[in-house]
């Protein structure tokens, strides 16, 4: 069963896209709501910004299989959301085993709709494209990449930062993350997509890696990659999950050897 689930929403970066209101994520099966629960933002949602909340679901009995996800809005200040990515961590049997299990749950990296409460500037809710998890034998297109900042003032970036996928061939993808998105307490969210469709056993390392001297210390990196046949259908397959980088034993980033460590593998292929 569930433990956690973790939300993180992109508001588009346009003018009048951002809201005052609070989301709402609604989780059902069949007529019944599992889960109505009102997420509150306290300096509102900004144009162009990345939300994300987690939220404690132990002790619910929730599963990752529902039948239905719903975003809304709970007020009628319009905001248009651009991409949205509900994820879950849950063990695996009754009772707690050590690790994580990380679940996928929806994905929407495109929407055409305003929400609002004021039905003459949008729709109250809109559904989520459900996902699930994948496995090495998909073909996989795309990666989707949220990386999280230290909310402390030394931890946001100046100098840009790169994050980089290599195969045997050499460097698939390369990510170019600038200092304005890695400032303090600051969430990146995309999903690129890769140069040709790949196999998760093609690659080789995930790295990022510091373009300057003055340091950057994230919080967390999650980095999946993204089987999609079509819009309403996608397969995610975990590739780097760190919910905290520090206590994994991960230095600040720094092309100054006082400061971080210039380069940091952060999947590694063994063979």
């Amino acid at each position: 069963m569930l433990t956690r689930l973790h939300l993180a929403i992109k508001t588009r970066n346009i003018r009048h896209a951002g809201t005052a209101s609070h989301p709402v994520l609604i989780l059902g099966e069949g007529s019944n709501d599992r889960l109505h629960h009102t997420f509150e933002t306290a300096e509102g949602l900004q144009a162009g910004q990345t939300f994300y909340q987690t939220l404690d679901v132990s002790g619910m009995d929730l599963s990752p299989y529902v039948q239905y996800i719903r975003l809304g809005i709970r007020g009628g200040d319009a905001w248009w959301p651009e991409f949205m990515f509900l994820w879950g961590d849950m063990h695996p049997g009754p009772e707690p085993v050590p690790g994580i299990q990380v679940y996928p749950m929806a994905l929407r990296t495109k929407n055409p709709n305003v929400l609002s409460t004021d039905e003459s500037e949008g729709r109250i809710s809109l559904p989520l494209s459900q996902a699930m998890l994948g496995n090495v034998y998909n073909l996989f297109t795309r990666f989707l990449i949220m990386i999280r900042t230290g909310d402390v003032w030394y931890a946001g970036a100046q100098d840009p930062i790169t994050l980089s996928v290599h195969t045997a061939q050499g460097v698939m993808l390369e990510v170019a993350l600038s200092g304005a998105q890695l400032g303090a307490g600051q969430v990146y969210l995309d999903a690129p997509y890769a140069p040709a469709p790949f196999n998760v056993n093609s690659i080789r390392s995930i790295e990022l890696r510091a373009s300057g001297a003055d340091s950057w210390l994230p919080e967390q990196v999650f980095i999946l990659a993204i089987a999609e046949e079509h819009e309403d259908h996608k397969q995610l397959y975990p590739m780097v999950y760190l919910q905290d980088w520090q206590a994994a034993g991960l230095p600040a980033m720094s092309t100054d050897p006082e400061k971080g460590a210039e380069r940091v593998v952060l999947y590694q292929m063994y063979i």
